[in-house]
């Protein structure tokens, strides 16, 4: 079984290959279904799709962990792996979202948790998937289709609660999501602290807060070279959230283009409907 899971190709997916194309094509599909279909969910519909997806993901990543454990037969396991990155934490937030869900309670706290699922969870996936350099950098092919299909999933649901009126894309919201991300980025700071004092490990990096290593930003780390960890935290911070606050406005601002040119469509069909009627009416 655990040789099953850890079948390999021989040569990785490339940016702007087939593989590559095949993935936005089925997520520009799954997009527009969402759209349709999803605009108008129940409470326990809602649920039942974050629940669902939640443990999905979840599902996949225990498969994941599997393969790294086995290490193809030498059962070593590398602490930096240790799921605790803002993609596993906007998967555990998504099933925590997908329990509240319905709990009167837990409704204003709930909002926190849809904010950082939309906003931090919208960049989260769509950088991977249209730069998907860091996902496509395994030879493993079920890690390839987990890591793959989990960034697709973080989209899709932050589009998800967006069309379907759960939250708005806001700056009110933004603060929302910051403040649920502030506090995965603490709770990692304070693991990577733990865990090296137990392992000596520096490499292990969760929620890219160091302090023993530096995380290389994709394109920002090529302009900006920060040595010193205690200078890094904040400036990733700053950096992860104001792209995170970028993309959601993109979202947004594609969300009101596609809604003026449906209700331009809307209006000229409505124009030529009364003037069909209206020639109806003098032939009469």
């Amino acid at each position: 079984m655990l040789d099953f899971l850890s079948f390999t190709i021989e040569n990785t997916p490339k940016i702007f290959g087939l593989v590559h194309f095949l993935m936005l094509g089925i997520f520009i599909i799954l997009v527009v279904l969402i759209c349709v279909f999803l605009r108008k969910t129940t409470d326990k519909q809602n649920k039942i799709i974050l629940l669902f997806f939640g443990f999905w993901l979840l599902l996949f990543e225990i498969l994941k962990q599997t393969i790294l454990i086995y290490d193809q037969g030498n059962f070593e396991y590398d602490w930096q792996h240790l799921p605790l990155q803002p993609c596993s934490a906007v998967m555990y937030t998504i099933i925590l979202a997908g329990f509240l869900s319905t709990s009167k309670k837990a409704e204003k706290f709930n909002q926190y948790l849809y904010a950082f699922i939309a906003v931090y969870g919208f960049f989260s996936g769509i950088s991977a998937i249209v730069m998907p350099s860091a996902i496509f950098n395994t030879h493993y092919i079920l890690m390839l289709y987990q890591s793959v299909q989990h960034h697709m999933v973080l989209s899709l649901l932050a589009i998800y609660l967006f069309v379907s009126k759960r939250i708005r894309p806001s700056f009110k919201t933004f603060l929302k999501g910051g403040a649920v991300f502030l506090v995965w980025c603490a709770f990692g700071l304070i693991l990577n602290l733990i865990l090296y004092a137990i392992t000596k490990n520096p490499e292990i990096n969760l929620m890219y807060m160091g302090p023993y290593t530096i995380w290389q930003i994709p394109l920002v780390s090529d302009f900006v070279k920060i040595t010193n960890p205690w200078l890094f935290i904040p400036f990733y911070l700053a950096i992860y959230s104001l792209a995170s606050l970028l993309s959601m406005y993109v979202y947004f601002g594609i969300e009101q283009l596609v809604c003026l040119i449906a209700r331009k469509i809307s209006g000229r069909k409505k124009k030529d409907t009364e003037e069909v009627s209206s020639g109806d009416n003098l032939e009469q």
